[in-house]
């Protein structure tokens, strides 16, 4: 990652590329000096707990990426990200000490920490805070139409047209290989005892003591000594 670096394309271990030459000629008509990134959109219905509960009143405008479709950011967010952890991570803000969803995370803590470096204007503030409240520049991700869940053509929203645009990134299926040797033990099952099985327990700080005590008295003697 130098100062030259225009595109950084981020795969799992199940993203497929179908063609890097399609994938080039739409990078080609995107902007490698914005701050952006781009993936195949997801948002919540509604504020969960493995989210920490954020945007709470409307969660549903706010987009994190799919990750194992793949994510696609410019050199510009990618350098501005890592200078921000690698210089002035204790002064970055992040709503909670450990993470669970690691594509909500990503989304969040860009959205939180970086501004376009240009002014684009501001937008209509979608949390639903008070009136003419507004959210001065942010980032958030952009939904690329060439990057999706599945192996699937679609229609382009930015040109309005049905003229599907191939997925020239996308999620494959998960296989799980099976030794021959291990296949039997599978399909048996496995015998375990309670005290092989651990049980965590995330909940915000007013509930913690409430919370603890409920589940101490229903799990009784199962509970396993601290």
């Amino acid at each position: 990652l130098n100062a030259r670096t225009e595109w950084i394309i981020w795969c799992q271990h199940n993203t497929h590329v179908a063609s890097l030459r399609g994938l080039l000629e739409q990078l080609h008509s995107q902007d490698p000096m914005e701050a952006a990134y781009y993936g195949h959109a997801l948002y919540d219905t509604e504020a969960t707990i493995v989210h920490h509960f954020a945007h709470y009143k409307n969660p549903r405008w706010f987009p994190y990426p799919l990750l194992s479709a793949g994510v696609v950011f410019t050199g510009v967010l990618l350098r501005r990200l890592a200078e921000l952890v690698a210089l002035s991570a204790q002064n970055a803000t992040r709503h909670s000490e450990f993470a669970i969803d690691a594509s909500h995370e990503l989304a969040r803590f860009i959205f939180d920490n970086l501004t376009p470096d240009t002014d684009r204007g501001l937008k209509e503030d979608p949390i639903g805070g008070p009136e003419g409240e507004t959210l001065e520049r942010k980032i958030i991700l952009k939904t690329a139409a060439y990057i999706c869940p599945t192996a699937l053509l679609h229609s382009s929203p930015e040109t309005g047209t049905s003229k599907p645009v191939p997925c020239l990134l996308y999620a494959k299926p998960e296989m799980f290989a099976v030794l021959p040797s291990t296949l039997e033990t599978r399909l048996q099952g496995v015998h375990t005892t309670g005290s092989h099985i651990y049980f965590a327990i995330k909940t915000c700080a007013k509930f913690h003591k409430g919370t603890y005590t409920n589940h101490r008295t229903h799990l009784g003697d199962r509970r396993p000594a601290p």
